[in-house]
């Protein structure tokens, strides 16, 4: 049987091939292929904006990933989610800073390549996690949590860090 520690790693690992490759990688690379995309040389503002938001993305998303895994023993995963509340770190200043970080990220892909496609993904991918969020995550957070994620609702933004 395998130990709680191999588990945790295990889910860990499926959880970066299943979720960030797939949404950051393998469905840009299919839309660019499908849309036979042409890679134009960007120019020097779009590489100074890409780089200002793919900073941001990649810091709100590995600063999140690595408070789950330190403060709430899980993973980003729903099939693996953290055991514990997590209100430290990022999740001090915004509820989703996760996905708030992979859209970041996907804005950057838009941005680098100007595709119509990547931006009608980050779109899509969005307005997905509104969704998603809004009617299935907070619900199953409040069962879980109680009353300390109704104040947690009230008091941390959904979106837009509140410092």
């Amino acid at each position: 049987m395998k130990s709680l520690k191999s588990k945790l790693l295990d889910n860990w690992i499926a959880a970066i091939i299943i979720l960030p490759v797939n949404v950051l990688i393998i469905i840009p690379a299919i839309l660019l292929y499908l849309t036979s995309f042409i890679f134009n040389r960007p120019s020097v503002l779009q590489i100074v904006f890409s780089l200002i938001t793919g900073i941001i993305g990649l810091f709100f998303a590995i600063w999140s990933m690595l408070t789950f895994k330190s403060k709430g023993n899980g993973t980003p995963a729903p099939w693996a989610p953290p055991q514990k509340f997590v209100v430290t770190g990022p999740y001090k200043y915004v509820r989703n800073p996760m996905i708030s970080g992979v859209i970041f990220l996907l804005y950057t892909e838009f941005c680098i390549t100007m595709s119509v496609a990547l931006f009608l993904w980050f779109l899509a991918f969005t307005f997905i996690n509104l969704l998603y969020i809004h009617y299935v995550e907070e619900p199953q957070l409040k069962k879980r949590f109680g009353a300390s994620y109704e104040k947690y609702l009230k008091e941390v933004p959904c979106w837009i860090p509140k410092f």
